[in-house]
């Protein structure tokens, strides 16, 4: 007998990210990920993402194409500017 209701999920991805840690100086109180379909403009479902106080975080990818993404570093002043954007194409 087969197992009932099998069916295939909605495509999507979960995508690892690291980044440096900021001069203690900086007094860093959070990093928010964000992510979009064109280069700099980061509207995605989902963005911003706050990743708290350490170097490593992840984001569920639910279409398949290119996507950008960068970070900003938070802290009692406000946010930073953005890091290096980067680009992935999911295939």
């Amino acid at each position: 007998m087969p197992a009932a209701g099998f069916a295939q999920a909605p495509w999507s991805v979960v995508q690892g990210f690291a980044w440096d840690l900021n001069s203690p100086s900086d007094n860093v109180t959070d990093y928010l990920l964000l992510a979009g379909r064109q280069t700099g403009v980061y509207n995605a479902v989902g963005s911003p993402k706050s990743m708290g106080n350490v170097l490593t975080g992840t984001f569920t990818i639910v279409d398949q194409g290119t996507w950008f993404f960068t970070l900003i570093a938070v802290n009692a002043n406000g946010p930073s500017g953005f890091a290096a954007e980067l680009q992935r194409t999911y295939p």
